[in-house]
């Protein structure tokens, strides 16, 4: 039953665009309009909720956030906030309905902080902006924004090129307490809404006066203020009993008025946008939904994942003309991206689909994936994402893997980051040699690349998979300390007692609560993955499981006394580190150690293991009849567009790499507002030191070249093998069994295990 609305809010409805404000909540709400018959007609093209996306060619938050993101009748604008290397900028920046390219207006930088951005008709724009004594108040903001500096902070008014009209001072409610939105208000001026209530501020002047009205509600703290261009406002909340209402704010009683309920089936966290052919549309990252106020159920409009958009989030939505729309989707970590989104024109051809298998979130492989449904119209690529509705882990995802593969029902592309599974496949067949694609790709065979990657991922012979990127998993030592020694899970104690450390402490800070670190890579030195054996009865072993031991008891006796400088002042001996830059040698010598390093790796029988860590893995099934489609996809990320765009992590491309090489050793800069070079030197704190992190000797790259280039060995990762392990040496923690009784334990568990797989 569809309700009927007062005559006011009908009116209201009927006469704009909307404005989309975000809230505390990170909801993106507006309200649209349009005439009924326009409804109804279009309402079955959109049936089939397919539609195709095209890349604006905008990354919008490359080295930037924004601090808002709406719309308005001239397309998609924020407050943006780019820092590098610590210069800060704030600016206006728009991007204009059908163009590609954002326009920018710097409004102020440094010692300035701004906060919520809104228009207004006549494209002048309003923000509340807070002033710092210097540069490093702006630093004491905290994630909440509540402000522990005295900045001062004033509601500003700028004109369409970034003059400043006015600057007012915001009301001693607004100024005490938090504000959760902004919006304007025609006729009436910029109306702010804050934990304390509403204020109303002068769209002339700027002066404003706090509005004593009742709030009528606001149970959870989640009001939103919703705006349309004639300035006429509604707030949108959930009830005490989480369902979604929506009010008018009467600009002349100041009151809240005209109680309306939305669908209910709309859930907690939902992203409302506004609509010229719905009222509404909303979000649930896998659908896209639109419904007209007074609706009691939604309509669905577009299948994200049919359709083939994957990204993380949808930030924001503007309906551009009846149907189409802009939208800006998050692929995570702040990896942002505008499409332009049209309904999908029906085609005669058969459209084949290739599938993929994912076990993690990677925004470049989403990316790539839309590019290469846009490019191809004969071959449409779905994502099945296995760790989807998975909340029992890694061996759950790998076992759900396994029985499609056995089941013939394998995705055509295999993309992991668990080169245990990456085994266990290759052994049952069930993956493609890609020896002979890499062998007859011009674009690959006349590259260089990495000869220990090409040679550790060889399997019987053959290579199964492609690896574009990874990190290096080890343990660095001093050599004031172990020379030209290397620490063995055979001499460590010997080591220890030479330089009167501890053995508790041989590994600095790592408590009992992360020893399965060393279970993952020490005690996994006792498996022959390749044959599946073990050898857990032996001396060695028992080494390692009597250091663990003594960790628990220092642990259980708060003995361990360590700080961050343990390694300078030569009471710990390892450092246990991901590397994933060049910068982290100078980290770790300058930042820890304070004086020459090598990188030993993990204690092992015959010395130390320093692990390559994949990033990612790329496979094709064996039973797949799509492989040369599915090759042309996974070959872009050996290509020099992905090598050299890899800014976390080390590229298999030599050229690549040496292009990281180069840098490390150069100071970083920026380019200020003039056009002049800015150097600047990152600073990284360790306790209540902070250091310089300055670039590297050319000596120094090459060495970390050398080190890199040395690896031989992937970190294998098995948390069943882990917690089998920590399982059967439990005893001998606690004392009740022999580590030799111990070391049978485990020997029996994984032996079984093996053979069992």
């Amino acid at each position: 039953m569809r309700l009927k609305l007062p005559e006011t809010i009908s009116k209201l409805i009927n006469g704009g665009k909307a404005v989309v404000l975000i809230s505390a909540m990170a909801f993106l709400c507006s309200c649209g309009n349009f005439h009924e018959e326009s409804k109804s007609s279009i309402q079955a093209d959109l049936s089939d909720c397919v539609f195709e996306f095209k890349d604006m060619g905008i990354n919008l938050f490359k080295n930037s956030d924004y601090i808002t993101l709406s719309s308005d009748t001239q397309g998609i604008y924020g407050l943006k906030c780019t820092n590098s290397d610590g210069h800060t900028n704030y600016s206006f920046a728009r991007i204009k309905s059908g163009q590609s390219g954002t326009e920018e207006i710097l409004i102020g930088s440094d010692n300035t902080r701004f906060d919520y951005l809104v228009t207004d008709k006549d494209k002048y724009f309003y923000a509340i902006r807070t002033v710092y004594p210097d540069t490093k108040g702006i630093q004491n903001v905290t994630d909440n924004y509540i402000y522990d500096g005295k900045g001062e902070k004033k509601l500003v008014k700028y004109s369409p090129s970034g003059d400043e009209i006015w600057a007012a001072n915001i009301t001693k409610e607004d100024s005490a307490a938090y504000i959760k939105g902004i919006a304007y208000v025609k006729g009436g001026g910029i109306l702010t809404y804050s934990s304390e209530g509403f204020s109303m501020y002068d769209e002339m002047t700027g002066e404003g006066h706090f509005l004593n009205m009742d709030n009528k509600g606001d149970i959870h703290k989640d009001r939103v203020l919703l705006t349309t261009p004639e300035g006429e406002i509604y707030t949108v909340e959930t009830d005490s009993k989480w369902r979604f209402v929506l009010y008018e704010f009467d600009s002349k009683k100041y009151s809240l008025e005209n109680k309306t309920y939305i669908p209910e089936e709309i859930s907690v966290g939902a992203k409302f946008f506004t609509g010229i052919t719905y009222d509404l549309y909303y979000t649930d990252n896998n659908c896209l939904y639109a419904f007209n106020i007074g609706d009691e159920t939604a309509q669905k409009i577009c299948d994200f994942a049919k359709s083939g958009l994957y990204a993380d989030d949808l930030l924001l939505l503007n309906e551009t003309t009846g149907g189409e729309f802009e939208i800006i989707a998050d692929y995570e970590s702040g990896n942002v991206r505008a499409f332009s989104m049209k309904k999908k024109e029906e085609s005669s051809d058969e459209v084949k689909t290739i599938t993929i298998g994912i076990t993690l979130n990677d925004s470049n492989v989403k990316q790539h994936v839309i590019k290469f449904n846009q490019e191809n119209s004969e071959y449409n690529i779905r994502l099945i994402d296995y760790t989807e509705s998975s909340f029992s882990g890694y061996r759950t995802v790998s076992r759900k893997i396994l029985e499609d593969l056995e089941n013939g029902n394998a995705p055509d592309i295999l993309i992991l980051n668990s080169y245990a599974d990456q085994c266990d496949f290759t052994d049952k067949g069930y993956l493609e040699p890609l020896d002979e694609y890499l062998k007859n790709d011009a674009d690959i065979s006349s590259k260089k690349y990495l000869d220990n990657i090409s040679k550790t991922l060889s399997e019987h012979g053959k290579q199964y998979a492609i690896m574009p990127y990874f990190t290096i998993n080890t343990c660095a030592a001093s050599k004031d300390v172990i020379g030209d020694e290397t620490v063995s899970l055979t001499n460590y104690r010997n080591l220890c007692n030479k330089h009167n450390i501890k053995p508790q402490n041989m590994m600095g800070n790592i408590y009992f609560e992360g020893v399965d670190t060393l279970y993952a890579t020490s005690g996994f030195e006792f498996i022959d993955f390749d044959n599946d054996t073990c050898e857990f009865q032996n001396y060695n072993f028992i080494n390692l499981i009597s250091l663990l031991r003594e960790i628990k008891r220092a642990d259980d006796n708060n003995s361990r006394n360590l700080n961050e400088y343990c390694y300078m002042d030569k009471k710990a001996m390892l450092l246990p580190y991901h590397i994933s830059e060049f910068e982290d040698y100078r980290i770790i010598r300058d930042g820890y150690f304070g004086t020459d390093i090598s990188f030993n790796g993990y204690p092992a029988r015959d010395g130390g293991i320093s692990y390559i860590d994949p990033g990612l893995l790329f496979s094709i099934s064996k039973g797949s009849n799509n492989k040369d489609i599915a090759y042309k996809f996974i070959r872009y990320f050996l290509l020099d567009e992905y090598q050299y765009s890899i800014d976390w992590g080390f590229p298999v491309n030599e050229n690549a790499l040496d292009l990281l090489v180069d840098k490390s050793t150069r100071i970083k800069y920026y380019i200020d507002d003039s056009g002049k070079r800015v150097d600047t030197i990152s600073s990284i704190t360790i306790g209540s030191r902070e250091f310089l992190i300055t670039p590297l000797s050319l000596e120094e790259a090459n060495d970390m070249k050398r080190f890199i280039c040395s690896l031989h060995k992937f970190q294998y990762r098995d948390t069943e093998i882990v917690s089998m392990i920590a399982e059967s040496v439990k005893p001998y923690y606690t004392g009740e069994i022999t580590a030799e009784k111990a070391s049978l334990y485990v020997q029996h568990r994984i032996e079984k295990y093996l053979s069992e797989k």
